[in-house]
């Protein structure tokens, strides 16, 4: 049986309450931005589980689910070369937008 009476929590002091906040606070964010990330990456970026099983681990899991997922459960991208995509000097972007003709 759960114990949901938290008139023990005014016995703690204000730097342990302070310490509790921000423990609680940073499970958070890390819940929702593994969930948000696990559901948006690509199937194939997804390492070791599935997704059903990766939601359950970051959910139940509390503060290390998150971790273990950031650690071993996103695998690498394909490595972009940005400097070959380039379309050239900036001279030759302006000249492609506001000259039409070439």
């Amino acid at each position: 049986m759960v114990n949901t009476n938290f008139s023990g929590l005014s016995t703690l002091s204000p730097g342990a309450l302070a310490a509790l906040g921000i423990l609680a606070a940073v499970q958070l964010v890390l819940l929702v931005s593994a969930l948000t990330i696990l559901y948006r990456l690509p199937e194939g970026r997804v390492r070791q589980l599935s997704r059903p099983v990766w939601t359950v681990v970051i959910i139940l899991a509390n503060l290390v689910g998150p971790i273990l997922f950031f650690t071993i459960g996103i695998g690498r991208g394909e490595a972009v070369d940005h400097r070959t995509s380039r379309a050239g000097s900036t001279e030759d972007v302006i000249a492609e937008l506001y000259n039409p003709e070439g």
